[in-house]
């Protein structure tokens, strides 16, 4: 029943913000490639359409295994060249041999599972010694979080229901972003250590808005926006989303 739940909330998320997503995680996907190194088999976690792992394919010919709980992103996922399997990833054993993957890719998945410590165990064990884990989350102590928490307001990237989202700034086209878990810059690299890994890198990345679907009254407010962004991406602490890159020991 979990897993139907699971499934509905995010196949909904998937057809209803992927356009707005792709743009704003441009940036993130370069900085992750960047962080990348050559090898033969990656796992991409909760790969959605396929658009991070179709780019793993592209530039550095990798074997590249998606899983994903929407049918919907899979069949987008398979026809971008991924080999693809549906699965639950909160609480349930990764379909996969131990030692089998040279990376492992987890974007943005982390904030939706409950079972964090168990998932972490997973991602290990599919992973080859050495082998590498590319992690990425939204940071609830982002600078815009931090100005929202001193004002009373409710901070963004975390909800406080299932069902209804209170924005402390109110806008078209939100969604109940489905996060249970949130991480600052210590929390996730302390957590991933405890599993583990040794950290490599830690970066930051921004969130930036594309004008081609804001009114031209409030381009101006996405230019500013997108501007403090790209500045606050150069600290991990304050950057609206944090990367990490590290190393199964």
């Amino acid at each position: 029943m979990k897993s139907e739940i699971n499934e509905k909330i995010y196949s909904k998320v998937f057809s209803e913000s992927n356009e707005r997503y792709h743009i704003e995680q441009k940036e993130k996907l370069e900085r992750i490639v960047n962080l990348f190194e050559p090898c033969d088999r990656v796992l991409d976690v909760g790969c959605g359409d396929g658009w991070f792992g179709k780019r793993i394919i592209e530039d550095f010919g990798a074997d590249v295994h998606g899983v994903d709980i929407s049918k919907d992103a899979l069949k987008k996922a398979e026809l971008s060249g991924l080999k693809v399997k549906k699965q639950d990833l909160d609480g349930n054993k990764l379909s996969y041999p131990n030692n089998y993957f040279d990376a492992v890719l987890c974007g943005d998945i982390l904030e939706h599972l409950i079972n964090t410590e168990f998932f972490l165990k997973e991602l290990r064990r599919v992973l080859k010694k050495n082998g590498f884990l590319i992690l990425s989350v939204p940071n609830i102590a982002t600078y815009y979080n931090r100005l929202l928490l001193l004002a009373g307001k409710f901070p963004i990237g975390i909800e406080s229901a299932s069902e209804l989202v209170f924005p402390p700034i109110k806008a078209k086209g939100l969604y109940n972003t489905g996060h249970v878990r949130a991480y600052t810059k210590e929390t996730l690299t302390k957590l991933i250590v405890y599993h583990g890994f040794r950290i490599e890198e830690v970066k930051g990345s921004p969130m930036v808005a594309h004008n081609d679907h804001i009114l031209d009254k409030y381009k101006k407010y996405v230019r500013i926006s997108n501007s403090l962004e790209k500045f606050f991406a150069r600290f991990p602490t304050l950057a609206s989303v944090i990367i990490v890159k590290a190393r199964k020991v």
